[in-house]
């Protein structure tokens, strides 16, 4: 599987060159105004004059290297308590891109406000869907083996992602009510009634401890990948020292 890391190879001139520009956000001397995975592009800008002029290098990279920003699938969003009364014009090359108040990256829709969060709904909806599909089609077998089917097929939609999320405690709730409901529908309880002993005595956490594990695996490997970069830079490093 040599496609990912050739195309990172391809576009990692890109990412250099919008760092170099000075433009997007910094975290102290860190630049935070690209996040890139395959070929989903995020940029990030404090002004609307840095975001244009991000996407005019992209264009003008673009250009160069044969590569097509598809402005149909690119859109603009402000985030801040004043992004009612704000309006501007974005180019794309030639063509104008529209302000919106939510975005799709990585399959995660996010709600633009005073702050970026994520769209609980578009979740839970996706959640619903899959578990009723799958319990429609197998009415006839025993309780547990519907539940190990929306275990494997059904809770993953739950937490995709929830690991690298802030989710909101609100957000967690409603996720969690999901999590419970599939409960219900299996076992045959009523809409309120609780089923944290049936999850207990089924061997199952509650959503919120299945998003706390989830948290913990994310900054465990995150923290993992930069011991292991920290190695490779410091070998580089003596690498470099040694040969001069």
């Amino acid at each position: 599987m040599l496609s990912p890391l050739l195309f990172n190879i391809y576009v990692d001139e890109l990412i250099v060159r919008l760092e170099s520009s000075g433009k997007g956000c910094y975290v102290g001397d860190n630049f935070f105004g690209c996040v890139m995975y395959a070929n989903d592009l995020f940029l990030i800008s404090a002004s609307v004059s840095g975001l244009q002029n991000m996407l005019d290098i992209c264009y003008s990279y673009g250009i160069e290297n044969h590569i097509t920003f598809n402005h149909k699938k690119s859109v603009c969003v402000m985030v801040g308590h004043n992004r009612t009364k704000f309006e501007a014009y974005i180019y794309l090359g030639n063509m104008r891109l529209v302000w919106a108040d939510s975005i799709k990256y990585l399959g995660i829709m996010f709600s633009a406000g005073s702050q970026l969060s994520v769209n609980s709904s578009h979740i839970k909806r996706k959640f619903y869907m899959a578990c009723n599909g799958i319990l429609s089609y197998c009415r006839s077998v025993i309780e547990f083996v519907k539940l190990w089917l929306v275990r494997a097929y059904c809770l993953p939609l739950l937490t995709y992602c929830i690991g690298a999320l802030d989710l909101t405690v609100s957000c967690i709730r409603e996720l969690a009510v999901c999590w419970n409901d599939s409960f219900r529908k299996i076992f045959g309880y009523r809409r309120h009634e609780s089923v944290k002993l049936l999850q207990y005595y089924s061997l199952e956490l509650p959503f919120e401890y299945i998003c706390d594990l989830q948290k913990w695996k994310y900054l465990s490997n995150t923290a993992g990948c930069l011991s292991r970069a920290a190695i490779f830079y410091h070998f580089k490093r003596c690498t470099v020292h040694n040969m001069s």
